[in-house]
């Protein structure tokens, strides 16, 4: 249902759900911070991401792609470093998609050693 609301853009709705869940899971997540990046609310989709984290949920690629764009959208350096040494420390594996948003992130910032470093 939440899948369906982010689908229609129905944020009120997407959020009451999410809200009244008695408990949520990754998926869960995912789709509450893809939603906030697909319709330009960067700063929430970064909440979403923090409040996931202080939730104790571990977050997965698709976790990263997404909380990556917003930050790339924000153009916030300092978070972007520290996003690429979260992934790094945590020993998450790099595909293409996961190290394309890196490249992505740093080239949208005007971080061109950055991006390198990511490629």
């Amino acid at each position: 249902m939440l899948e369906g609301y982010a689908d229609n853009r129905d944020g009120e709705s997407l959020h009451q759900l999410f809200d009244r869940m008695p408990s949520r899971h990754l998926v869960s997540w995912n789709t509450m911070i893809a939603f906030h990046v697909q319709v330009g609310e960067f700063r929430q989709a970064i909440e979403v991401f923090q409040r996931m984290q202080e939730k104790g949920i571990q977050p997965n690629p698709v976790t990263l792609i997404s909380v990556l764009s917003a930050f790339a959208c924000l153009g916030a350096l300092a978070q972007e470093r520290w996003i690429h040494a979260y992934i790094d420390k945590h020993g998450i594996e790099l595909d293409e998609n996961l190290g394309s948003s890196l490249i992505n992130m740093y080239a949208k910032c005007g971080c061109l050693e950055g991006a390198i470093q990511a490629f």
